[in-house]
């Protein structure tokens, strides 16, 4: 890399480009940058973070300072790059999680002075997707020592934000908005919006802000998005799971921030707590670009806490749609196969169907030994077709799995009440 590009207290910075998988199928070339910081390694290798852009394509501004900063305390920096998938990719989080992992594998086989422990850290649009990897970094990369998550002004439910930045028409736009509609038909929109948006598909957020300065919600027909047809149901489709983490999690948030609301990030905090997740979260008196420097000595102090890791107390005992779909994902991410094929979609869709009929029986929440008492018990009014739809579905992903061997998710198939089993394990 050019040394005009580097991070003050970078010893090296290298562009990589590893095989990647798109979001469908297709293999693609993948890429990104690896920084080193200066001195030796330490016994092992530099830890490494995996960091997520939110501000554009590569580290520029603010968030070159942030990255400088994990430098300076120690750490290796990669940063995958993610502007070449398409209109908005930070808010499709499974298309992004894939390369901000296997980076972290393309620097180890770069560099041996890379390390295997890592955490992953993301701004804005990119804390979303440094999210989505924590769902499945664990068991995507289990060669690889995974510590947690560090999320910095996550815009965790976009139609939440969508409801609270757009509720009055006199309000200014905030520069998230039109990312938010980014790929999105809004037909609704005034000839200023729509300018607005097509800017948001392809220029960095601070060329969006500045376009939509001195500019009212009312101005760009936004007040209101979230009651606009079809617009709550596109959104909720990026929407971050709520569900037990395995790994810790840090959120932070701004009360001045004009695009991510600290309350939206608190209420999300709230429900992680609720569903067992190791989480902490720290509110700051600062703006949304303040927040990459706002209690930075904290967050690197919780990084290198003792005894970082998985916690395997801490659950609430309760299931919840969220949780069966994050289990899914798990599943099909550590069997190799993109989230968006054709077998990985028949997975999601199966168990999708077993949950609503369990949620039809129970209510929003049960009991997880009694739903696993259920399974067993199958066979007596249980939930035989969903589970056939469902096992079938597995077995086929199996079939062309290199990573979990089809004999093992063939046991976890037929031995439901196993609690380390592949088909409803990790809660």
């Amino acid at each position: 890399m050019p040394e005009g590009q580097w991070p003050n207290h970078a010893a090296d910075a290298t562009r990589i480009v590893f095989p990647g998988t798109g979001y469908d199928g297709p293999g693609r070339a993948a890429g990104g940058v690896v920084f080193l910081p200066v001195g030796s390694p330490p016994p092992g290798g530099w830890p490494v973070i995996s960091y997520v852009t939110g501000l554009g394509p590569g580290l520029a501004g603010p968030e070159r300072v942030h990255a400088d900063r994990w430098l300076t305390a120690g750490y290796a920096v990669t940063v995958a790059d993610h502007h070449d998938l398409g209109p908005h990719p930070y808010l499709n989080g499974e298309a992004v999680a894939d390369d901000v992992v296997d980076i972290v594998r393309a620097a180890r086989k770069a560099d041996p002075h890379v390390g295997r422990t890592w955490l992953v850290a993301g701004f804005a649009r990119g804390a979303h997707a440094a999210l989505f990897t924590g769902l499945v970094a664990s068991r995507y990369a289990p060669e690889l020592h995974f510590r947690g998550t560090v999320a910095i002004a996550p815009p965790v439910h976009p139609t939440r934000l969508a409801a609270e930045l757009t509720a009055d028409g006199r309000r200014p736009v905030s520069p998230l908005v039109p990312f938010l509609l980014a790929g999105v038909p809004a037909g609704f929109l005034t000839g200023t919006g729509r300018a607005l948006v097509s800017l948001a598909a392809r220029a960095t957020f601070g060329e969006v802000a500045e376009a939509a300065r001195a500019l009212t919600n009312d101005d760009g027909g936004f007040t209101e998005l979230h009651r606009r047809p079809g617009i709550a149901q596109a959104l909720d489709v990026c929407r971050v799971p709520v569900t037990r983490m395995d790994r810790p999690v840090l959120l932070t948030a701004g009360d001045a921030d004009d695009a991510v609301p600290a309350d939206v990030v608190a209420r999300y905090y709230t429900d992680l707590r609720h569903a067992g997740a190791d989480v902490r979260f720290d509110r700051h008196d600062t703006t949304h670009l303040g927040l990459l420097l706002a209690g930075l000595d904290d967050i690197q102090a919780w990084a290198r806490r003792p005894g970082f890791g998985r916690r395997a107390s801490d659950r609430d005992g309760r299931l919840t749609g969220d949780d069966f779909a994050v289990c899914a994902l798990r599943l099909v991410q550590a069997c190799g196969e993109p989230p968006g094929s054709p077998a990985a979609q028949a997975v999601r869709r199966g168990y999708a169907a077993l949950w609503r009929e369990v949620a039809a029986r129970s209510g929003a929440t049960v009991d997880q030994r009694e739903f696993l008492h259920a399974l067993d018990s199958a066979c007596n009014g249980g939930f035989e077709t969903e589970l056939h739809h469902l096992a079938d579905a597995v077995l086929r992903l199996a079939e062309g799995s290199d990573s979990v061997p089809s004999t093992e998710i063939a046991a976890a198939v037929r031995d439901p009440g196993r609690t380390d089993d592949w088909l409803f394990g990790q809660f």
